[in-house]
């Protein structure tokens, strides 16, 4: 028998031992893909299958989609509003409550003021309020719980020096049952308060007022420097009885402001009455030679007569002002 030398021998010996590793490296690849095996069986096997039925199903979870925007969470995260989060845990991104602003903190105190039974409270209060902001709450909320006692207010907050404040008292007499003689009295302050719109409104709160003294008030409006002031003058004088509106207009027809006399000849017009004619005759007399020409047209519209001189109409109308009625329409 030919003798195996020594180099043979480890040839061998290395290729057994490389044949073992092989061998070996294959089982432990079966038995992982045999374990793997038996849990895909296991999943589908009749007992797991009986199992998953006998489970009550779990109600489908509604969709919910991830808020956008550079801010949330899900944006941060690239996840959807569920993932890895318990059912418990709440959500972190929700709207937390908003805290009670300065202004509605603001708008409570005054509220709690508005119930002070002293009118002399109220005062105080006012008097230590600092906003103009929370002035014109307090007057608004105040005057409304307490209308009897918006006149005083109102009186106080005319002297603040912010205009705001004085036009928000103004405007919180509206729709109060404020005595005449009170409201007289607030509309000739306000009538002399240097800001135009106040003085708009003290002259529409005489539509309010019937007091006689309204007639005075709104003829002293119409020589106010505002147009806007002189309007609304003319406007809530044609509100009022007939004996006030002529007591307006006769004052209207000799302003210097063009646009009051303007006005005045519309209402006399309007108003169509022996009275008006007085008025209408009396303003012949004023040298503006288109007024007159204005003031001849509207007489000539109301009588049907046309006059060049002032003592020429008055003779007329002195003559024949009988034989009209109080409309003037030509008795029968």
């Amino acid at each position: 028998m030919k003798r195996i030398s020594k180099f043979e021998m480890e040839v061998v010996l290395a290729v057994v031992c490389v044949l073992a590793l092989l061998v070996f490296a294959l089982a432990g690849c079966s038995k992982k893909q045999d374990q793997k095996g038996g849990t895909a069986s296991d999943s589908n096997s009749p007992a797991k299958t009986s199992q998953k039925q006998d489970m009550p199903a779990s109600p489908p979870q509604a969709e919910t989609s991830a808020p956008k925007g550079p801010n949330s969470l899900s944006h941060a995260a690239g996840l959807s509003t569920e993932v890895n989060r318990p059912a418990h845990a709440p959500k972190l991104w929700s709207k937390k409550p908003a805290k009670p602003s300065a202004r509605t903190e603001t708008g409570k105190q005054h509220l709690e003021a508005a119930q002070v039974e002293s009118v002399d409270s109220a005062l105080k209060h006012l008097d230590g309020l600092t906003s103009p902001d929370e002035k014109i709450d307090f007057i608004s909320e105040y005057t409304d719980a307490h209308p009897e006692a918006a006149p005083v207010i109102v009186n106080k907050a005319l002297d603040d020096k912010n205009p705001a404040v004085r036009s928000a008292a103004m405007e919180s007499l509206a729709d109060k049952e404020v005595p005449d003689p009170e409201a007289v009295a607030l509309v000739e302050k306000a009538l002399k308060d240097t800001d135009e719109q106040i003085r708009q409104d003290a002259v529409e709160l005489c539509s309010d007022i019937s007091d006689p003294k309204v007639g005075k008030i709104l003829a002293q409006a119409l020589a106010d420097p505002s147009e806007d002031v002189r309007a609304a003058a003319i406007s809530v004088a044609d509100e009022k009885d007939k004996s006030i509106r002529l007591d307006v207009l006769k004052q209207a027809v000799t302003s210097p402001y063009e646009d009051v006399k303007d006005s005045s000849l519309s209402s006399l017009i309007d108003m169509s009455s022996p009275q008006a004619v007085d008025v209408l005759i009396t303003a012949l007399k004023d040298p503006n030679p288109q007024f007159h020409e204005d003031v001849k047209s509207a007489i000539s519209f109301l009588v049907s007569q046309d006059f060049e001189t002032y003592d020429q109409a008055k003779k007329w109308w002195d003559a024949n002002r009988n034989k009209y009625d109080e409309d003037l329409i030509e008795k029968d």
